[in-house]
């Protein structure tokens, strides 16, 4: 039997913790700032009032809480009251120095620390299928085995506890930058009169499939899911930041970062930040007037299908861009190139391009240099000049792999140039 003491109960911890209370080896204890949440959990755990409450006698402090200040300040009260050898797991979507620096506050009191980065959002949390890249000693974490299996299926050790959480943050850039791109899509498609699905069932078919493809964009835009409830618009505000802070720490441009930030401050601002951050869609079919004015007309000579193939292939050069650079800026941090495309594969950054990129590393599949992705985005913008359609992102996709040629020259293998090699 492992204890286990929770610590925060929001939207994913709160799933997280009904998962915990659910398992047999778990003996749990809760802790929220907000009793009203605690009292959710009542006949399914012990109900603490405290930080020291809800440590005493555990093997490990669970946190999941909102932010960087936030953990700072559940260590400020763990580092009093905590008993040697009880471990401190973070899930909370932090920056890799704060994990760094608590971790030192903690191995001061004898008090470990693993770092967890959890993808695949509420459904993961809901459904016990949470995919955690794992920072810190192998052993401990097999320790509390028993409570990592009741609330995920994929456990993956990455090394420092800077690593897990620089995992992810850029799974969730890469997340960010897939749903603009395929939101930026999807409104130049409808403006051609290509429905969501016709474009949707065709990036799965071509070389542009992704995890958010099908959770984010299949499961809740084209049923209009997209209201209270889920991860949203102001969180994922939030992680960008993060990241853009911590690109900035080791001088890496975070340029779809700054976009992604444009498009969802933009949404927050015209009411939409409590939403889903896929909210965002409707922000873009307004600006676009998509449905407010007259299906353009297609370009001379082509049919449906060449113009949805023209967009996938734009979708699909993103995603080879935003995956190149999250390979690039997690080999800052020590993880090598497959490694990191093998963690993101597995969570909810998945895409075509990462396998793609693995396969070509092997031998097994073609490079692909900074002309052809110029090539695709420059057709898709096409288009989206032809429609009035902003396109933001695939023109700064262009502007990147421009870029690349300045610095690597036109032929050059774009995933073994972002990689050093």
């Amino acid at each position: 039997m492992v204890k286990i003491a929770f610590v925060g109960l929001g939207a994913m911890g709160l799933r997280m913790a009904n998962r915990l209370a659910q398992a047999k080896d778990v003996d749990l204890a809760v802790f929220d700032l907000v009793p009203e949440q605690v009292k959710k959990m009542e006949g399914s755990a012990r109900l603490a009032t405290s930080i020291g409450d809800v440590a005493k006698g555990a093997d490990a402090i669970f946190s999941v809480v909102p932010a960087d200040r936030h953990t700072r300040a559940v260590v400020d009260e763990l580092v009093k009251v905590a008993e040697p050898g009880q471990t401190f797991v973070d899930f909370s979507t932090i920056g890799p120095a704060t994990i760094e620096e608590v971790g030192d506050r903690l191995a001061a009191v004898n008090v470990g620390t693993i770092s967890a980065g959890m993808t695949k959002s509420i459904g993961g949390a809901t459904n016990g299928t949470l995919s955690l890249f794992m920072g810190g000693p192998a052993e401990v974490s097999e320790k509390l085995r028993p409570a990592f299996d009741a609330i995920a299926t994929d456990l993956m050790m990455v090394g420092s506890l800077g690593a897990a959480k620089a995992l992810k943050l850029v799974n969730n850039m890469v997340v960010a930058t897939l749903d603009i791109a395929i939101t930026e899509a999807l409104a130049l498609g409808q403006q051609y009169g290509i429905t969501m699905k016709e474009l949707t069932d065709a990036m799965i078919a071509g070389g542009a499939d992704n995890w958010p493809l099908h959770n984010h964009i299949i499961d809740h835009v084209l049923p209009n899911d997209l209201g209270p409830g889920f991860f949203s618009t102001r969180f994922l505000i939030k992680d960008l930041k993060l990241y853009s802070e911590f690109s900035s720490s080791i001088n890496l441009p975070a340029f779809f970062t700054a976009l992604a930030l444009s498009d969802y401050r933009g949404t927050a601002a015209h009411g939409m930040g409590d939403d889903y951050h896929m909210i965002v869609v409707r922000w873009f079919e307004q600006g676009a007037k998509v449905g407010e004015r007259p299906v353009t007309a297609l370009p001379a000579g082509e049919d449906k299908a060449a113009v949805i193939a023209r967009i996938v292939a734009g979708v699909a050069a993103i995603q080879a861009l935003v995956s190149a650079e999250a390979i690039r800026i997690l080999g800052r941090k020590g993880v090598e190139a497959k490694d990191a495309a093998f963690y993101l594969d597995s969570g909810s950054a998945g895409n075509d391009s990462l396998r793609a990129m693995v396969r070509h590393l092997d031998g097994e599949a073609a490079a692909v240099t900074p002309s052809d992705v110029i090539k695709d985005l420059t057709s898709v913008i096409a288009l989206c000049d032809a429609a009035d359609v902003p396109g933001a992102v695939f023109e700064v996709g262009r502007q990147m792999a421009i870029g690349l040629i300045d610095r690597y020259g036109t032929e050059v293998d774009l995933w073994k140039c972002v990689i050093g090699q």
